[in-house]
Parts: C-alpha cells; sequence; structure tokens
C-alpha cells in the first residue's frame, strides 16, 4: 500500500480474476464507512447510493500501458470525489504470458514483415484477428470489474458508475457501455467508434472471420442501438489526430443525436484539443490540464451521486409535507 497525501493507493491481487488498483475518496473506504461521520450510509435508498462519494469510475490504459501508469489519474478522481479502479488490459503488465508477444507487438508486427509474409501474417495478426479480440475482452473486463466492486464493496454499490478509457481502453470503455447498461457515463479518449478507422495512418486491419463477426456484434458505429439506454457519452479527441480522427468521433455522435439521442442530445459530446507528436495521436502540453477539466467535468455533471442524493430527499420531502 503506498500512501499519499489524501488518498492511498491499494493493490488487489485477485480482484476479479486479475489484479487491479483502486483509491477510495478521502473519509470514506471500502466498508462503507465515513472518518468524516462515523456513520455507515449502507442503509440508504438503493436508486441513490451513499452520501460523500459521487461514483465509482473503471479507469482502462492505452494500448501497452499498464495500470500503475494510471495511479496519478486514480488519485485525482478520488481526490474529487470518486471510488477510482483500474486493471492491466490482457497481455499488458501482470497479464502478459512470459514468451507471448505484448498486446502492442500483436498489432505492431505485421507492419514489420516482408511482402511476401504479408498474406500470411494478415490472417494471424493484425487488427481485425488480434485488436478487435482484445477490445471485446477488455470489455467483459471492464463489466467484470464493475460486478466485482458491487460485489466486495456492498454499501457502495448503488451509486453511479462511470468508465474513463484511452486509446484502446476507449474503444473497450464505448463496448462495455453497450452491453452494460448500468454504466451511466462513459469518456473515450482518442477513441474510435468505427474500428474501420478509414483516413487513419495507423491501419493493419488483415484478415479474420472471426473479427469480422466481432465488428458486426460490437463495434459502435454499427451496433448505435445498443445506446438506447442513453449512457451520457464523452469523446476527447486531438485535432490533428491522423492515427484515429477526430471525424469518426464526430460522425458517431452526430448520428446518434440525430436518431438514438434525438430527445438527450446534450448526453453525448465530442471536446476537441491540440494534438501534435506521433501522427497527432499525442495531445499537446498545454492540452493535458483541459483533457483533466474535461473529464471532472462530464463525470460531475453525470455521476454526481452526492447531488442525486440529495434531489431525492428535497424530492421525498416535498411529497411528505
Amino acid at each position: 500500500t503506498h500512501t499519499h497525501t489524501q488518498t492511498q493507493t491499494h493493490t488487489q491481487v485477485d480482484g476479479p480474476g486479475f489484479p487491479i488498483l483502486y483509491v477510495f475518496p478521502e473519509h470514506s473506504s471500502p466498508d462503507g464507512m465515513t472518518a468524516r461521520t462515523g456513520a455507515n450510509h449502507s442503509n440508504m435508498s438503493s436508486s441513490i447510493g451513499p452520501l460523500g462519494v459521487q461514483g465509482l469510475i473503471v479507469c482502462v490504459p492505452e494500448l501497452g500501458a499498464s495500470k500503475e501508469q494510471l495511479t496519478a489519474q486514480l488519485i485525482t478522481l478520488a481526490n474529487a470525489g470518486f471510488i477510482a479502479i483500474a486493471f492491466d488490459g490482457r497481455e499488458h503488465g501482470e497479464r502478459h504470458t512470459a514468451g507471448m508477444p505484448s498486446a502492442t507487438e500483436g498489432w505492431q508486427q505485421g507492419q514489420k514483415l516482408s511482402r511476401l509474409l504479408l498474406a500470411v501474417a494478415n490472417h494471424i495478426i493484425g487488427q481485425k484477428a488480434y485488436y478487435w479480440p482484445l477490445l471485446v475482452n477488455t470489455a467483459n473486463d471492464i463489466i467484470a470489474t464493475i460486478e466485482w466492486a458491487r460485489y466486495m464493496w456492498p454499501a457502495w454499490s448503488s451509486i453511479a458508475v462511470g468508465v474513463l478509457g484511452d486509446s484502446m481502453g476507449g474503444d473497450a470503455a464505448l463496448i462495455a457501455t453497450s452491453i452494460d447498461e448500468t454504466i451511466d457515463a462513459v469518456i473515450a479518449v482518442r477513441a474510435a467508434p468505427n474500428w474501420l478507422r478509414p483516413g487513419s495512418v495507423g491501419n493493419r486491419l488483415g484478415e479474420s472471420d472471426d473479427g469480422d463477426e466481432l465488428f458486426l456484434s460490437y463495434c459502435p458505429s454499427v451496433n448505435q442501438k445498443a445506446y438506447a439506454h442513453l449512457p451520457a457519452i464523452c469523446f476527447i479527441a486531438g485535432d490533428s489526430d491522423r492515427h484515429v480522427p477526430r471525424g469518426l468521433a464526430v460522425e458517431f455522435c452526430d448520428e446518434l443525436q440525430r436518431t438514438v439521442y434525438a430527445e438527450r442530445p446534450d448526453k453525448i459530446q465530442v471536446v476537441t484539443l491540440a494534438s501534435g507528436g506521433w501522427n497527432g495521436h499525442m495531445f499537446s502540453r498545454d492540452a493535458g490540464p483541459k483533457v483533466q477539466a474535461a473529464i471532472m467535468f462530464w463525470f460531475r455533471r453525470h455521476l454526481d451521486t452526492v447531488s442525486a442524493a440529495f434531489s431525492q430527499v428535497r424530492d421525498s420531502s416535498e411529497i411528505t409535507t
């Protein structure tokens, strides 16, 4: 356990079948106790969650990154009143299988092969055969993490739930949100709702029948009705990103606002920030604080369990009087 100024970062070795990191807000704990009041709020209405915690957020790192690299983000979220959890994607960090290619290598190896081998390689590596299954599996891990947290921390089982994913993590977060209707809000940073990524300079799609089936079943751009439960969706995109073009998010959101979100267009948006390095996929240094501001704004707006609780109490009071 590593102690910080206002929060503590904990490693749960087993977690939901794989290791996780989690951080609780100051004055709160897994058992639902609050140091400030000494009271256990687990007996509150199941529709609002305990006072003092705004929500639960699962954070998913980008391709090639580990959960430990999200420690600062977890602490930032916890200091803002959220329970924050992160885990390693499959073949990432502690979940990497010895002797197997890393997740990053699974995508990139095809670009290093000679043309003579490329036809064969397209059937065994590349986005369709490697990356798309990784996205769906990671989405299932997000859902498993949420279910694990509710089971392990029943005092907090009724609070609002959000998912924050970056790049690969954002792609997976969008899938998880389409499957699990208990996810209230998602922020997809540098993410592609269209897995084909038209206009991307980084594509190596390859060939895979199984991948094509996953595309039809889970790709957000062809499964828009899966968002009929209206989760709050925010994309944070780079203005010059040529790896994951911003236009993919804009097109997806425009279509949702015309159809599924026609009555709630305020629950979906694209935030565009300055980017530059690695084909524009990296945000500029000045954009960093703006990314955090956008994250906090969206989650506070859509996952504020505290506001929901006071609203519930107020409404109940008005009814009884």
